[in-house]
């Protein structure tokens, strides 16, 4: 195989040249600002929904968590 094509990514906080950690994750993390929480804005309304989302999701979690945790004793 290519060593070229296989070059390992390294990400160096040191270095000035490259972009923050958290924008490879997340890119447009930096675009939040006050105006995203205005009332009535599509920005709030996308916030409020992934907020929602997440809740839902470790709320799912919990729920399976506790319920495989009643059948663990039971048996």
């Amino acid at each position: 195989m290519d060593d070229e094509k296989h070059a390992e990514v390294t990400y160096d906080p040191t270095a000035s040249n490259q972009d923050p950690f958290f924008t490879i994750v997340a890119p447009n993390l930096d675009g939040i600002s006050r105006n995203s929480f205005q009332r009535g804005s599509v920005s709030r309304r996308r916030i409020i929904r992934a907020g929602i989302l997440v809740v839902a999701i470790l709320a799912g979690i919990a729920v399976i968590t506790v319920i495989g945790g009643l059948f663990a004793s039971v048996g």
